[in-house]
């Protein structure tokens, strides 16, 4: 956590989440992405709250299947595999030479609407070149949320 000065996300993040994400990811360089991130943990901890009907217990992602499933969606900060491979971004973010701009994804290229998940693509640094690799990165989202879910119901 952020204490000694008091970064975004030491404000945005609830104190569950910030424990939850303490307990899940046990490397400092994934959780360094993810704490800074307050876009794609706020997202993702709202959906799957909204599918089991509570916030989970910070203490319930310590160890096992639970923290497993979070962790492997987490992971895509690394491995996502529509980032952008532009240099000057960094998530949802890119240098413009003079300041910071937000990346917007266009969705009426594709001939859709906005994605549910556009705040989770964006801070993942998303990058899709045809319609076809945005309905892959929804399916892996909503399957990350569909095993968590999944995984709840059987650990309760």
């Amino acid at each position: 956590m952020c204490k000694g000065h008091l970064c975004p996300s030491y404000h945005y993040l609830t104190r569950e989440e910030q424990l939850a994400l303490i307990h899940i990811t046990d490397d400092w360089y994934l959780y360094g992405l993810c704490v800074t991130d307050v876009d794609i943990v706020k997202s993702y901890f709202r959906m799957i709250s909204e599918k089991v009907f509570e916030m989970p217990s910070p203490a319930r992602f310590k160890k096992g299947v639970l923290r497993e499933v979070v962790l492997r969606f987490l992971s895509f900060k690394i491995s996502w595999p529509y980032r952008s491979r532009a240099t000057n971004r960094f998530g949802k973010y890119y240098f413009d030479g003079s300041e910071y701009m937000i990346n917007r994804i266009d969705y009426e290229k594709f001939g859709c609407e906005k994605s549910q998940f556009d705040s989770i693509f964006t801070s993942l640094a998303s990058e899709f070149k045809n319609v076809q690799e945005l309905l892959d990165g929804e399916r892996l989202i909503q399957r990350s949320i569909d095993d968590f879910v999944y995984a709840y119901a059987r650990v309760r």
